[in-house]
């Protein structure tokens, strides 16, 4: 599910560079990069608990820390990326950082413990 959630965060995102009415733009960015999102959020939170067993607390405060600064990071970078290479273009690199989420979702595995046992 993280994965999924990843593909449609960085795809609607790219999607969204290239729609020609608002219409699109509500589709793309609303409705897809929204659901992705939402999914990788979720998940992440998720995982995380299932996880990190002794250190539960410290990696929850990573993840809210993470999102705490992105936060403060791109206000600041998204109007500098827009005034350097336009509304489409800061999209387009908006999508590739998010591009990320699929090289890390690529490593994410379910712990040992969960899955049942053959006999």
């Amino acid at each position: 599910i993280f994965l999924l959630g990843a593909l449609l965060t960085w795809s609607g995102l790219v999607a969204s560079a290239f729609v020609p009415t608002m219409a699109w733009m509500t589709v793309t960015f609303g409705a897809i990069q929204g659901l992705g999102v939402g999914l990788t959020i979720l998940t992440y939170g998720i995982l995380l608990t299932m996880y990190f067993d002794k250190y539960r607390g410290l990696t929850s405060g990573m993840k809210y820390s993470g999102g705490s600064l992105g936060g403060l990071v791109f206000p600041k970078l998204l109007p500098y990326l827009q005034q350097e290479y336009s509304f489409c273009g800061t999209l387009l690199i908006y999508g590739g950082i998010s591009m990320h989420l699929s090289a890390i979702g690529v490593f994410v595995k379910e712990p040992p413990w969960t899955s049942l046992k053959k006999d």
